[in-house]
C-alpha cells in the first residue's frame, strides 16, 4: 500500500496559513489590502491583544455578493485576476486568493457583507464547528473580524511574542499603508485607544503629519524626480535629523508597500557624506513605474519585487533625494555631477597663504567669466551661460557686481557678533544665534566644489607639475585615466615612472593638495584589496578637503568670516562635514530668553 497521502482541504489551508498568516500584522496587512482593492474610501483597522485576541477591518467599499460569501474562504478564489496572463502589470493588492483562505483556517472569523448593488447584507461565520452563512443588517461595505488567533495550532501560538510586541509590529503596517493611500481615510484602533487618523483628502504630506506627527513632518523635505517611465516623489528628512536605524525608510511601488535594497541603496547614496556615519536618512518615497516593468509576484507576502531594470529605479530614487537639496540632479550626472546651479567661488590655499577676503576671492577667481541670470517666474538662479567673444566685459567688477547682488538676494538678515577662540563664528538673526566650525564648514565647501565640479571645473596649467609614482601608481593611474579626469586631472607619462599633469581640481589649484590629492588618487587606484575604487577616491578627496580647509584656533579675519556664513546659509545642503561631523548648531531666541526667565 502506497505512503503518499493527499492532505485535506482543513490541514492543506493551515499548513499554507504558516506562509501568509504567521502573526498578527501579516493577517491585517492582507485584510486592509482586500479593503483598498474594493475601492473604500474609508478603513478602520482595529486589534486587540496584539491582534491575537482580535482583528477587525472594516470598510466602505463595494462589498461581496451573497452567492461569493463561501468562496472568500476557499483557496485560490479571488476577483483579482483570472488567468496566469493576468499576473502581467497586476495592479492589485491581492490576487493570490489565499488571505481569507488562510485566516479562517487559524482563526475563528466572521464576514459580513453588504454589495452596493444588493438590498441585502450576509454574514458568514467559520470555526471549527463548520460554516454558517445568513442574512444580516449592513450597510455597503465589509466587516471581517478573526478572534483567537491560532486557536487550532497551540505550537504556533506559543511562538507569538509578547501582546506589546505583537502590537508594535501590526502599527507600521497600517502607517504604510496609510501613506500609500493617502487618499483613504484611515482609522487606527489598538485596545480601545485611537492611534490615528487621517483625512483621506489625497496629500501624502497630511497623512504624514497625521501617523507620525508634527515634529516628523516638520523635519522632511520634498523630493521628486521624473521621467518617462519613472516618477519618485514624496519626502526624505532633512540632513539635520538623522536616524539611529532605517525603520523610518518607507517605499512604495505603485501604491504598494515594498522592501527593496535598490532604492533603499539609492536614498543612502544620495544622503553620502550629508549625515554622519552610523546614522541614516528617513523618507517616504512613492515610485510609480509601467505595472508590466515589475514583478510583484514573488513571495506571498508581497513585499519583494523584481524590476526589470534596477539601475533606473537606482537613478531615479537617487536623483530624487539630490533634487530635495536643490541640486538639480540628472541621471547621467549621478558619478559625474555637473555643476547647474550658482556657487559663490572661495579659494582655498595651503598653510603658508594668509587668508582671502570675500572681495579678493572675486577678483582672484575672474576667469572664466560668467553671466549671471535670474528667471524672475520662478525666482531661481539660472544655469552658468558662458561669455561669448562678441560680450564685452570692462572691468571685473561688472561681474562681481551681480554675483553679490545674488548673494544678497538670496541671503537671510543677520548680524555678525564675532568668534569664539578662532575656532567658532557667532552669527545671529531675529530668531537665533548660529554656531559655525568655520574649519568643518570650509572643508565641506571644499570638498562639494571638487566633487561637484570635477572635469568641469579643472585648471588647466601653463607649465606642469611632474610627479613620480611607483610602477604600480603608475599602471594603476594609467589604466584609470577617465576616472581621474572626473577630479580634475588630467596627465600623461613623461619617462620612467614619472608623470606630468597638465589640469588640476580648480578648487585646489595653487595649494600643496593640488599634488598630494593626485599622489592620494594614485594609490588608490593602485590599492589592491576589495574596497571600490570610487570608494578609495571619495575619502582621499575627504583628506585633500581637510588639508586645505581653514585650521580651527587659526585667526581668519571678520570679512572671511562673514563670507563664509554667507555660504553656508545660501547652502542648505551644508550641514555636515565629509567626515560627518556637524558644521553649524542653531540656539533659539525663545529658548534663551526662556532659560534666562525674560
Amino acid at each position: 500500500m502506497g505512503v503518499i497521502n493527499q492532505l485535506d482541504t482543513q490541514t492543506s489551508n493551515m499548513i499554507a496559513a504558516g506562509e501568509v498568516v504567521d502573526r498578527p500584522a501579516s493577517a491585517l496587512k492582507e485584510l486592509i489590502e482586500n479593503s483598498i482593492d474594493a475601492g473604500a474610501t474609508k478603513i478602520t483597522a482595529e486589534i486587540r491583544g496584539g491582534g491575537t485576541l482580535m482583528l477587525k477591518v472594516l470598510d466602505n467599499g463595494k462589498g461581496i455578493e451573497r452567492e461569493d460569501m463561501p468562496k472568500t474562504i476557499l483557496r485560490h478564489a479571488t476577483s483579482k485576476i483570472k488567468t496566469a496572463d493576468d499576473l502581467d502589470g497586476v495592479l492589485t493588492l491581492g490576487f493570490r486568493g489565499e488571505a481569507l483562505a488562510a485566516l479562517s483556517s487559524v482563526a475563528r472569523t466572521e464576514i459580513i457583507s453588504k454589495h452596493v448593488n444588493s438590498d441585502e447584507g450576509y454574514r458568514l461565520y467559520c470555526d471549527e464547528n463548520g460554516v454558517e452563512l445568513d442574512v444580516s443588517p449592513s450597510p455597503d461595505g465589509t466587516v471581517i473580524t478573526a478572534r483567537d488567533l491560532f486557536y487550532n495550532q497551540p505550537a504556533r501560538k506559543k511562538f507569538l511574542k509578547k501582546d506589546a510586541s505583537e502590537t508594535a509590529a501590526c502599527v507600521p503596517v497600517v502607517e504604510k499603508l496609510a501613506l500609500a493611500h493617502p487618499e483613504i481615510s484611515f482609522t487606527f484602533i489598538t485596545d480601545g485607544e485611537k492611534r490615528f487618523v487621517t483625512s483621506g483628502d489625497g496629500s501624502l504630506y497630511n497623512a504624514i503629519y497625521a501617523v507620525y506627527g508634527k515634529e516628523t513632518a516638520g523635519n522632511l523635505i520634498p523630493a521628486s524626480y521624473e521621467t518617462e517611465k519613472i516618477s519618485v516623489t514624496g519626502y526624505v528628512s532633512s540632513p539635520e535629523f538623522p536616524r539611529a536605524s532605517r525603520r523610518g525608510q518607507v517605499f512604495l511601488l505603485n501604491g504598494r508597500c515594498i522592501q527593496s535594497k535598490t532604492a533603499q541603496a539609492a536614498l543612502e547614496r544620495g544622503f553620502e557624506s550629508y549625515i554622519p556615519r552610523g546614522k541614516y536618512p528617513a523618507c517616504v518615497l512613492n515610485i510609480t513605474v509601467d505595472p508590466l516593468s515589475v514583478d510583484v509576484n514573488v513571495h506571498p507576502a508581497k513585499l519583494e519585487v523584481k524590476f526589470a531594470d534596477d539601475r533606473k529605479i537606482f537613478e531615479a530614487v537617487y536623483c530624487a533625494v539630490r533634487n530635495a537639496f536643490s541640486l538639480n540632479a540628472k541621471a547621467e550626472e549621478i558619478f559625474t555631477e555637473e555643476k547647474k546651479e550658482f556657487t559663490p567661488v572661495y579659494g582655498v590655499r595651503d598653510d603658508t597663504e594668509k587668508p582671502l577676503t570675500h572681495q579678493e576671492v572675486i577678483l582672484k577667481n575672474p576667469v572664466p567669466a560668467f553671466r549671471y541670470e535670474k528667471d524672475e517666474a520662478e525666482a531661481v538662479i539660472a544655469p552658468f551661460v558662458p561669455l561669448t567673444d562678441t560680450d564685452e566685459v570692462s572691468s571685473v567688477s561688472e561681474v562681481a557686481s551681480p554675483m553679490q547682488e545674488l548673494i544678497e538676494e538670496a541671503l537671510p538678515a543677520f548680524t555678525y557678533a564675532g568668534e569664539l577662540w578662532n575656532t567658532y563664528i557667532v552669527i545671529t538673526t531675529d530668531t537665533e544665534m548660529i554656531l559655525i566650525d568655520k574649519h568643518a564648514a570650509h572643508e565641506r565647501m571644499i570638498y562639494e566644489r571638487i566633487r561637484k565640479a570635477r572635469k568641469h571645473d579643472a585648471q588647466e596649467l601653463l607649465t606642469g607639475i611632474t610627479v613620480t609614482l611607483s610602477s604600480e601608481e603608475l599602471a594603476a593611474a594609467m589604466d584609470n585615466a577617465s576616472l581621474f579626469e572626473e577630479y580634475g586631472y588630467t596627465f600623461e607619462e613623461f619617462g620612467g615612472d614619472t608623470v606630468i599633469i597638465r589640469t588640476v581640481p580648480a578648487a585646489l589649484f595653487g595649494t600643496k593638495q593640488e599634488t598630494e590629492l593626485f599622489k592620494e588618487l594614485c594609490a588608490a587606484a593602485a590599492d589592491g584589496t576589495a574596497v571600490p575604487l570610487t570608494e578609495k577616491c571619495e575619502k582621499a578627496v575627504y583628506t585633500a578637503a581637510c588639508k586645505a580647509a581653514i585650521r580651527a584656533r587659526e585667526h581668519t579675519k571678520p570679512e572671511e568670516n562673514i563670507a563664509l556664513a554667507e555660504k553656508l546659509l545660501t547652502s542648505p545642503e551644508i550641514r555636515y562635514c565629509p567626515h560627518g561631523r556637524p558644521v553649524m548648531h542653531s540656539f533659539k531666541k525663545t529658548d534663551i530668553n526662556k532659560f534666562f526667565d525674560r
